[in-house]
């Protein structure tokens, strides 16, 4: 009987190792399309997408599509067929004042089980269920553009507009609690400085420059897009670990060439101006910018989308440890600003006309 165990535990052991392989750092997996939400998605009058801003999941797997140009939530089941929708346009509660080409709404759904939507027209982020009820809404400080990201505690963080601090903490009822990150941690640029070190203008911070998210055990993880750091915090706001992305040689190797191609391009334009301004040469900051997007993808683990250009984009899978574990690359046209989100069977992005949604499934599952 003993020999029977040690024999299944050495069989147990070899299957784990293989398929330990199949998401390893050298091991490239690749996504699949495998459905689409577009035009004639429902029978409402708002059955195609203007301006998809925002994407969330909630915990049953239901996908969330804010569009500014409608100024409405749209709600799908986890393969794509539509549920139901609600807001509309207008200062009222439960209404938002989003544009096309500005006041972008952003989405996101709280470890409380709640929907947080940022009005940046209103100067607000409304509060939902997830069947779309109005529960209540909070003034925010002007110009605040980015996605609130919620603890199970209903505890809001976003970027600070001080310009003093990274992040702000504030309780259920909007009042502050803290202000993390200095200002160092980010501003610092490893492979390519800066032309001119002005770092007064890049304050306060962008939600291109800083991504955060909190995990399924309300962990906070920040992740610079200069500094490419990441910084975990419990739910005290306690910092618990920090690494640099550099650290991994295929972060190394891909964000070194993205860097070098980017100097390059910008080196154009600025000799390009030059001649144009009759060779009154102005500064300006050149800012080594990776255009990374980080979301969640299970309890304490979060995917990283590296947008490579209009048709192909990779995610890179790392747990708040700083294990590496494993990327998925896809081929198609997608687009940046919307965001993207993950239920851990199928991926949602949108296409680069911000007008469709894709669903993308790994090719083995």
């Amino acid at each position: 009987m003993k020999r029977n165990l040690n024999i299944l535990s050495f069989f147990l052991s070899i299957l784990f190792f293989i398929a330990s392989l199949s998401f390893s750092e050298e091991k490239v997996q690749y996504l699949k399309k495998v459905g689409e939400i577009k035009d004639g998605f429902s029978s409402e009058r708002e059955n195609f997408f203007i301006k998809i801003t925002g994407l969330c999941c909630d915990d049953e797997g239901n996908l969330y599509v804010a569009d500014s140009g409608w100024n409405k939530i749209f709600k799908f089941d986890s393969n794509g067929k539509f549920l139901m929708s609600f807001g509309r346009e207008g200062q009222g509660p439960g209404e938002f004042m989003g544009q096309r080409m500005s006041n972008h709404l952003k989405i996101s759904f709280g470890n409380d089980g709640k929907l947080y939507v940022n009005d940046p027209g209103n100067s607000r982020i409304s509060v939902f269920t997830k069947e779309g009820k109005f529960l209540k809404s909070h003034r925010t400080p002007s110009f605040t553009y980015d996605t609130p990201v919620v603890n199970s505690r209903g505890d809001i963080y976003l970027l600070s507009k001080s310009g003093i601090k990274i992040i702000d903490s504030y309780d259920p009822n909007f009042k502050l609690k803290a202000s993390l990150l200095d200002y160092d941690w980010h501003l610092h640029f490893p492979l390519i400085k800066p032309s001119i070190d002005d770092k007064a203008s890049l304050r306060p911070v962008r939600g291109e420059h800083v991504q955060y998210i909190i995990t399924k055990k309300d962990k906070l993880v920040v992740l610079s897009n200069f500094s490419l750091g990441i910084l975990v915090f419990d739910r005290q706001n306690k910092k618990i670990n920090e690494f640099s992305l550099l650290k991994h040689r295929i972060f190394y190797d891909i964000f070194k060439t993205q860097l070098e191609e980017s100097q390059r391009v910008h080196e154009k334009i600025e000799n390009k101006t030059d001649r144009s301004k009759m060779n009154v040469r102005r500064k300006r900051v050149f800012l080594p910018l990776i255009p990374l997007k980080i979301f969640i993808y299970g309890d304490e683990i979060f995917g990283l989308l590296n947008w490579r250009g209009k048709d192909i984009f990779e995610i890179y899978f790392l747990d708040i440890r700083e294990e590496f574990l494993g990327r998925f690359v896809y081929e198609g046209s997608i687009g940046w600003y919307a965001g993207i989100c993950s239920d851990k069977m199928y991926f949602y992005v949108s296409n680069f006309n911000y007008d469709k949604i894709l669903i993308l499934k790994n090719t083995k599952i």
